[in-house]
């Protein structure tokens, strides 16, 4: 699943439902994200990661802990809406 999760976010066509940056609190506290790739080792900023994790799950959302070389970002976020 972490590989189509991945390949299903870089493909994506119309990217306005995609973030490429750690999502604000409250894009992921309103459960916008569907589903969030992380990657394994992870730049400064762990907190916030963190927090858009927790928030994702929260409402319902995926996480996906994917390698360094599925992921061109630290984070990828496809969006419900």
């Amino acid at each position: 699943m972490t590989t189509s999760a991945s390949a299903e976010y870089l493909e994506m066509p119309d990217r306005v439902w995609t973030l490429s940056d750690i999502p604000d609190r409250s894009t992921a506290e309103q459960g916008s994200v569907h589903r969030l790739c992380v990657r394994t080792e992870t730049e400064p900023g762990g907190d916030l990661i963190n927090n858009a994790v927790v928030e994702t799950l929260s409402t319902g959302g995926e996480v996906f802990m994917l390698p360094n070389d599925k992921m061109p970002t630290a984070l990828g976020a496809i969006l419900r809406y």
